[in-house]
């Protein structure tokens, strides 16, 4: 098993219900392992920020860093974590 630790900022403080947690995966698991998780987890209200109509992990609302580094940078969801990574969510704000 690894510990990944996550960090939410902003709105998604409230629908992870901390700003900071840690999660426990199989050690090779990537970063899908860890947004079904945490979709198992926080339901549709998480959801409505990670995934489209379809249920794919999409990056429209939210940006997900890893190590400070955006996921889809890197090798989008099948980045594999690591012992000690550290995610974070960050909602993605509008306006003008």
């Amino acid at each position: 098993m690894i510990k990944i630790q996550v960090r939410a900022v902003g709105l998604l403080v409230r629908v992870l219900c901390a700003k900071e947690f840690d999660v426990s995966l199989p050690a090779g698991a990537t970063a899908e392992t860890l947004l079904r998780a945490l979709l198992a987890r926080y339901g549709e209200e998480l959801a409505k920020w990670t995934t489209n109509s379809e249920g794919q992990i999409e990056n429209q609302h939210v940006r997900i860093l890893v190590n400070g580094k955006e996921l889809f940078m890197l090798r989008g969801v099948d980045s594999v974590l690591a012992e000690g990574d550290v995610v974070s969510m960050i909602p993605v704000v509008g306006g003008g």
